[in-house]
């Protein structure tokens, strides 16, 4: 258990640390977490770009939507808007690895030991009494160097950070068209059924 005496100095040595004091030194420190921005809301004017191509459905025609509706859309149009970023982003890393001539940074060569393969072919063993048994026998595989063979090395921690947050925003697009087109469905299959009452009768 912390003490009374290491409790009171904690609090007097964080009065020493309070960071920045100008302003130019407070937004400086405002960006130290942020890389690149994708962790952030996609930007309001994206969004309703995607939020007016989705209500130009031709399965809204004649439909109102109901407030369930309207949070669908705005989720599939926040989803749609995340993953069109991520992917400008990427785009954008790896046109700079290009510029920079840094397109082949994932490549090495190395040497590479390859085997023949094994062949299998019938023979004869004699057991303990003499008599011979029909047994399989494998080759001995020749081995041969190959030289200057091409292997993938991994991706650096900021492509792996973009294909995180990729199928992250895959991810969360998939969720919201699964939850708009089951909407979309529910919401025909209402209208439908007052008709269908009415043919009946």
């Amino acid at each position: 258990m912390t003490s009374d005496r290491r409790i009171e100095a904690n609090r007097e040595n964080a009065k020493k640390s309070t960071g920045p004091k100008s302003e130019v030194g407070k937004r400086r420190v405002s960006q130290n977490a942020r890389r690149h921005g994708l962790s952030l809301p996609p930007d309001d004017e994206m969004v309703q770009g995607w939020l007016s191509v989705i209500l130009e459905d031709p399965a809204l025609e004649e439909h109102v939507l109901t407030f369930e509706g309207q949070s669908r859309a705005a989720s599939l149009a926040d989803a749609e808007a995340r993953l069109q970023r991520v992917r400008e982003t990427e785009f954008r890393f790896l046109e700079d690895c290009h510029v920079l001539d840094r397109s082949d940074d994932h490549l090495v060569n190395r040497h590479e030991l390859v085997s023949t393969s094994v062949k299998i072919f019938d023979s004869y063993k004699f057991d303990a009494d003499g008599v011979p048994r029909p047994v399989k026998v494998k080759s001995k595989p020749v081995v041969i160097k190959r030289e200057e063979k091409i292997h993938l090395t991994e991706y650096s921690d900021e492509l792996r950070r973009l294909l995180r947050y990729r199928r992250e925003a895959e991810c969360r697009r998939r969720r919201a068209l699964k939850e708009w087109t089951a909407y979309l469905k529910r919401a025909q299959k209402s209208k439908a059924q007052p008709n269908e009452a009415a043919d009946a009768a």
